[in-house]
């Protein structure tokens, strides 16, 4: 046998053997998932209505987001048919541009957040987190709880609620439940606090501006103390929203030349 033979030879069985302990070892883990973490106890059908019941409804149109009896939360519900297609567009131009399309979890994303999470290669690079999941984090109440054991559950949970329910029904969760800063929780209650206005009045670039407070709306894209970024931001997803076809390079031009102006 020649010596080249033998080298692929032996190549060959260190592959063969790699691939089989990888296959070991990604057993063993599959095994301790199933049998010691469970998903969190979740039905839509409960959160949506404990989250209307929640919310304290005005007989008058007002310009101020309405009280949660619970807390000082502000939030007012709103039915998905209600919420214009470029705000659900703009979160999932920059969230999870593939949530009409996944299980709940992006497997992609999450193993480059968690490569990134150890070489720190690209800062552009979010946690790898769906809507699926980031709605499973507002429920839980576990939003900046990153250890491995929660993540797992996240996942867990996230494949289990799109086995179960719509997309149409999560999204519609997701955009009560999110914060958006100033104690304001839900695209309606954001939109009446920021703007004064009812979501249905709101126009391309005030969509992509509430959008835009997602990461972080209590700091570093809070509207009233960091506009620059919020600004900054907004113009990154219009140009999602554009790259993916979503709008036209018109409604494009013209949103992001406007001048997006809080109310406070």
């Amino acid at each position: 046998m020649s010596r080249c033979k033998k080298v692929w030879k032996r190549f060959f069985k260190i592959f063969f053997v790699v691939i089989i302990s990888i296959g070991i070892i990604g057993g063993i883990f599959v095994i301790y998932i199933v049998k010691t973490i469970s998903p969190y106890p979740i039905d839509l059908d409960n959160v949506r209505l404990e989250l209307i019941g929640a919310a304290v409804f005005s007989a008058e149109e007002s310009t101020q987001a309405i009280a949660d009896l619970r807390s000082n939360k502000k939030r007012i519900w709103v039915n998905l048919s209600d919420v214009p297609k470029n705000l659900t567009n703009a979160i999932i131009s920059i969230e999870d541009k593939s949530f009409y399309t996944n299980n709940g979890v992006d497997f992609v994303r999450t193993l480059q957040a968690a490569v990134n999470a150890v070489f720190q290669y690209n800062k552009s690079i979010g946690g790898g987190s769906t809507i699926t999941q980031q709605m499973v984090k507002n429920i839980e109440g576990n939003i900046n709880d990153r250890t491995y054991k929660n993540k797992l559950k996240e996942i867990i949970t996230a494949l289990n609620i799109t086995h179960k329910y719509s997309k149409d029904q999560v999204m519609e969760i997701y955009v009560n439940i999110v914060t958006l800063g100033n104690d304001c929780y839900g695209v309606q209650a954001a939109s009446k606090l920021y703007f004064g206005k009812a979501l249905n009045d709101l126009d391309l670039a005030q969509c992509a501006t509430l959008a835009s407070i997602l990461p972080s709306p209590n700091l570093l894209y809070n509207p009233y103390q960091n506009p620059e970024n919020v600004h900054e931001r907004c113009d990154f997803i219009l140009e999602n929203m554009l790259n993916q076809g979503m709008i036209t390079k018109e409604q494009y031009t013209e949103a992001i030349n406007e001048t997006v102006i809080y109310i406070h």
